[in-house]
Order: C-alpha cells, then sequence, then structure tokens
C-alpha cells in the first residue's frame, strides 16, 4: 500500500490500532516506532498506510484531560460585600447614562444598608 491520496488516515478512538498505540507507548516506543508498528499490521490486512500526524493526533485524543473549568461564585447576598456594592454603582452609573434615575431631583435608594444616591445634573 501506499501512503497519501485524499484525507489522511485517523486512528479511530477504540481502535485496535488505537490499542497499539497505547502498547506501543507504554512499552517505551518512540512515535516514529510505534507508527511503524502499527503499519506493519495495517500493511499485512490491507489498509492504507498511516502518517505520523495520526499517531500524534491519537496520542493528543488519548492525553487524560486535566483540570477543567471549576464553579465560581457570582455576586453575594451579603448587601455590604465589594460585589454589591460594585454593582450598586453600575447600575447606578447605566440609569444615569440612560436618564431615568434623576427625573426631578429625587433620590433612589440603594440595595447597601443605609445609602442613597442623588445625582445632580
Amino acid at each position: 500500500m501506499h501512503k497519501g491520496g485524499g484525507n489522511p488516515a485517523k486512528i479511530k478512538k477504540g481502535s485496535k490500532y488505537m490499542t497499539m498505540l497505547a502498547d506501543a507507548k507504554e512499552m517505551g516506543m518512540s512515535n516514529p516506532d510505534a507508527l511503524a508498528f502499527i503499519n506493519e499490521t495495517r500493511e499485512d490486512a490491507g489498509l492504507e498506510l498511516l502518517g505520523l500526524n495520526a499517531v500524534v493526533g491519537a496520542l493528543h485524543r488519548m492525553r487524560k484531560r486535566e483540570g477543567g473549568v471549576c464553579k465560581q461564585s457570582q455576586g453575594s447576598t451579603d448587601p455590604a460585600s465589594n460585589w454589591a456594592i460594585a454593582r450598586d454603582n453600575f447600575t447606578t452609573q447605566i440609569l444615569i447614562r440612560t436618564d431615568i434615575e434623576n427625573k426631578g431631583g429625587q433620590s433612589i435608594q440603594c440595595s447597601r444598608a443605609g445609602g442613597a444616591h442623588v445625582v445632580s445634573h
């Protein structure tokens, strides 16, 4: 069989070639040696030979995924927290920009304890 001609062949997840690759790497073989090991079997079966990119791609797909996205707390129920104060200030800024807050010079109570915003134009 010859290499090339069309889409590059991939080592499918769960296939016997993926198992062969894992075994070869566990034995300490280099990527080119593992490729030769797999291609011998594929050649005997009359299948298209693989390239080194197929081995590297399969190894990447086999690699254990570490980390991940952890849930982070957002917001706070404490009205005196930094988040609540910042959120209140942000909301006030939006109200001022959209000219909703200060109709007639009235103050609007904010969510934090004991605060009131008075905005003058």
